[in-house]
């Protein structure tokens, strides 16, 4: 049985349907959505030990600018995952890309690595659905936190993704042709920016306030939901179709809708920054995650990008170009 182990999986962009993946939605009306794999990516290496210690450590990245990343909001989750495996006696070492509470997906990526590693240190053979499985299972029952299906699998598989849930929960994941993801990955390199709002929040607080109002059968947040829905086969076939002025039209028509869906998902800090990224000439635009801060997804016409670039630069905010990335969860040793 080995003693050391280094996994690392993707950070992951939504492009449709976000949300229609937590069961208190899709046992409502389905879930349908679309996700990708991005380059930003979380490595966890784990070393077996001598004695019951559990070490968690953090190893930024020189591309977060020696931002502290909060290992508070993951020591709840690593210690479930390992209670789960009955497992102590383990140097854990996590580095990262991207600083946490980013809305994109890091817990979810996070406890894909923390899976796949134990597996790997238990001589436990598994699938990326059966990973992507587990974690979910344990981040949602286990730790408490209200999530759907998309993050973990995502991390799991890479690439580009559609997930069709039914109502009893039945979850089917499909890696998309490689030529739609030529297409969005032509389109993230040359019109699309990810601008830092500079301000982090606790998803799990967002979506206890989103899963409430499902739960209360809140008409406005239901229909916003089924709307959101509703744009995942417009935004795909924007994609087909390399049509990024539309894309980023339908990304703004999900924004104004996910917006209304809970007061927690934005405030007048995000709304002014996303007023200005309008006045910059984008296209359209929607926040990452549950919402409340983290990073928005902000299309452009590329002879706009690198101005726009500049100027919210100059205003302080931290601006990140992404790619797609095929690459799942990986094992190194």
């Amino acid at each position: 049985m080995i003693k050391e182990a280094k996994v690392s999986a993707s950070y992951r962009i939504p492009i449709a349907g976000g949300g229609t993946d937590i069961p208190e939605i899709f046992s409502l009306m389905g879930g349908r959505l679309i996700s990708a794999a991005i380059d930003k990516r979380l490595e966890v290496e784990l070393k077996v030990r001598d004695d019951n210690i559990v070490k968690i450590s953090f190893e930024v990245s020189e591309k977060v600018s020696k931002q502290v990343y909060d290992i508070d909001s993951v020591q709840g989750l690593i210690g479930c995952i390992l209670n789960n495996y009955k497992k102590t006696g383990l140097d854990i070492l996590i580095r990262s890309d991207i600083k946490g509470h980013s809305g994109m997906g890091g817990s979810g990526t996070l406890g894909v690595c923390l899976v796949a590693g134990l597996n790997a240190l238990n001589g436990i053979k598994s699938s990326p659905y059966d990973i992507a499985f587990k974690a979910y299972k344990i981040e949602r029952e286990e730790y408490g936190t209200p999530i759907g299906y998309q993050d973990q699998m995502i991390a799991a598989y890479g690439g580009l993704i559609e997930m069709e849930i039914s109502k009893e929960g039945n979850v089917k994941v499909e890696k998309l042709d490689s030529a739609i993801e030529f297409n969005l990955n032509k389109i993230f390199r040359e019109n699309a920016l990810m601008v830092n709002v500079n301000k982090q929040r606790i998803a799990k607080n967002v979506l206890q306030e989103l899963t409430k109002e499902v739960s209360q059968k809140n008409k406005k947040t239901l229909k916003g939901m089924r709307e959101i829905s509703g744009l995942l086969p417009m935004i795909k076939t924007a994609i087909i179709n390399d049509d990024v002025k539309t894309y980023g039209q339908l990304l703004n028509k999900h924004w104004e809708i996910k917006r209304g869906l809970a007061t927690s998902i934005t405030n007048n800090h995000i709304d002014n920054l996303y007023s200005q990224l309008m006045n910059l000439n984008s296209y359209g635009g929607k926040l990452m995650g549950a919402g409340g801060g983290g990073y928005i997804l902000a299309i452009f016409d590329k002879d706009e990008l690198h101005v726009a670039q500049k100027k919210l630069e100059a205003l302080g905010y931290e601006c990140l170009r992404v790619s797609c990335r095929n690459e799942g969860v990986t094992l190194e040793r």
